[in-house]
């Protein structure tokens, strides 16, 4: 099965914002990490793989912290489901590679395959210390956006 990629305490990385929760949240690539190169390639495979072919969805009731594939922007992704309804069979999930959350139907879900779980999973969910964004409208997301958007900076545990 796959891994989670982490981050040494006490060392510099170089760390890449890949998708930003809140203010104080974010997730973070290592795109120097060696097995990031294979990310592309993976993504590739799995979009053809679940555009072309007729893969099993997820059985119902779904497990929670199961890990799946999800539809988004035209790609297919691995994701883990952190919640679901039984009622509205709605599923909450995480992006594995690629951090970020969303909520989608159940039934939209697939199975992943065992070759797609090789590959450690590259997204790494953080909290900034000593930030504690308070507003409603999320500006400080915005304004985090802003500031590191597009940019690999260093970043240490």
């Amino acid at each position: 099965g796959s891994v989670c990629l982490s981050l040494a305490e006490g060392v510099m990385h170089d760390v890449f914002v890949s998708s930003i929760v809140g203010g104080g949240h974010v997730f973070l690539q290592q795109p120097y990490h060696p097995t990031f190169f294979a990310l592309e390639r993976l993504d590739q495979c799995m979009a053809r793989t679940y555009t072309q072919f007729t893969c099993p969805q997820v059985p119902l009731p779904v497990e929670i912290n199961s890990v799946c594939v999800a539809p988004c922007e035209g790609g297919w992704y691995r994701c883990q489901v952190v919640a679901y309804d039984e009622t509205t069979q709605v599923c909450d999930i995480k992006y594995l590679d690629y951090g970020g959350y969303h909520s989608i139907a159940a039934s939209e879900l697939k199975q992943i395959r065992t070759d797609f779980l090789s590959l450690p999973f590259q997204a790494i969910e953080c909290y900034l210390a000593n930030i504690n964004p308070t507003d409603d409208e999320n500006i400080s997301a915005f304004v985090l956006e802003e500031l590191i958007s597009q940019q690999v900076g260093p970043g240490q545990v």
